[in-house]
């Protein structure tokens, strides 16, 4: 797929070879345009672009018709021309390929994945890029890093020891082996002023936070000590899906959580993700924050002024959805 844009004029090159043309293109709609090449969308492009003739080269005409026919079966969805929603969480439009996972979920009565992605887009929702709503799900598909219960996400890194802390409550202190300038402790949150890190998601090493999945990570690949990481979809400020031969994102914050296992081949064993794991955790990766909708970013989700009160992680973070405010 290519864009070219002359002045109003915009060309846009599928990657079947079908061309489409458009001849009066504003800037809020060639800022969707490149949100969706950065996150190799060709469906969400084609809709936008020819609402009205969704099916093309390059897309499987079997799985248009089968998607459009199972939204007409959803409770938990709604459309508004070609775009889905799910209104009950966030009043932006969802990625074809999330949109897919919903619906299957809700088809097959898996309440707990159904709970787990209505959480993971409250908070994906948040996150301030176009891009990185695109493209985290499906990346996070690619490479196997699983949702938790939370809405979070599980990612590995490795890095290596700074020193043995003889504070019992520190425990071992970490860094990374690239800068060794980032202390890292299990159960401290990393962070990163948004403003430094690189959130062209063309780039695959830049600045940022790294978390990727287990097949990023070999033992002794920039440290020998795998750390297990929960993060909040919000973070992520970088995914670079079109051309990443690896799964490694960028993020503005991660909470190491355990010291990850190594196979006999030095691969790291992905971490047993059961039901509430992530729990002592919660509290302190998520805060308040703001949603960009399609227009102004005024959409709030305040915390809940004692979350412990719900009983599970799920409740918390629906209290949140709950609470949620419109302005």
């Amino acid at each position: 797929m290519r864009i070219i844009r002359c002045k109003t004029s915009l060309t846009v090159t599928l990657s079947g070879g079908r061309i489409i043309q458009v001849n009066n293109c504003d800037d809020e709609t060639y800022k969707k345009v490149e949100a969706l090449y950065a996150a190799d969308d060709e469906f969400e492009m084609i809709n936008l672009l020819i609402p009205e003739k969704p099916e093309t080269e390059g897309i499987s005409t079997v799985r248009l018709i089968k998607f459009w026919d199972d939204v007409k079966e959803t409770s938990e969805l709604t459309t508004e021309g070609s775009s889905v929603y799910w209104k009950d969480v966030s009043p932006l439009s969802m990625p074809m390929s999330f949109a897919e996972k919903v619906m299957k979920a809700e088809k097959s009565k898996d309440t707990i994945k159904l709970d787990a992605y209505r959480n993971f887009w409250t908070l994906l929702s948040l996150n301030p890029d176009p891009a990185v709503r695109q493209n985290l799900f499906k990346f996070l598909e690619k490479w196997g890093m699983v949702i938790t219960k939370s809405g979070l996400f599980v990612g590995y890194r490795n890095a290596i020891i700074y020193r043995e802390s003889n504070n019992p409550s520190e425990g071992t202190i970490y860094t990374d082996a690239h800068s060794g300038t980032t202390r890292i402790m299990i159960g401290r949150m990393v962070t990163l002023p948004r403003e430094q890190c690189d959130t062209n998601s063309d780039n695959e090493c830049s600045r940022g936070l790294h978390i990727g999945g287990t097949s990023w990570l070999d033992k002794g690949y920039y440290g020998d000590v795998g750390l297990v990481c929960l993060v909040n979809p919000v973070d992520v400020v970088a995914v670079p899906w079109a051309n990443a031969e690896y799964g490694k994102l960028r993020t503005c914050a991660y909470m190491p959580i355990d010291q990850a296992q190594y196979d006999d081949d030095g691969h790291i064993i992905p971490f047993r993700t059961d039901s509430g794991f992530e729990e002592p955790f919660v509290p302190t990766i998520l805060y308040d924050g703001v949603m960009a909708t399609e227009n102004v970013a005024t959409y709030k989700i305040p915390m809940p002024k004692d979350p412990l009160e719900a009983k599970t992680v799920s409740d918390r973070i629906l209290a949140i959805a709950k609470a949620r405010m419109q302005k």
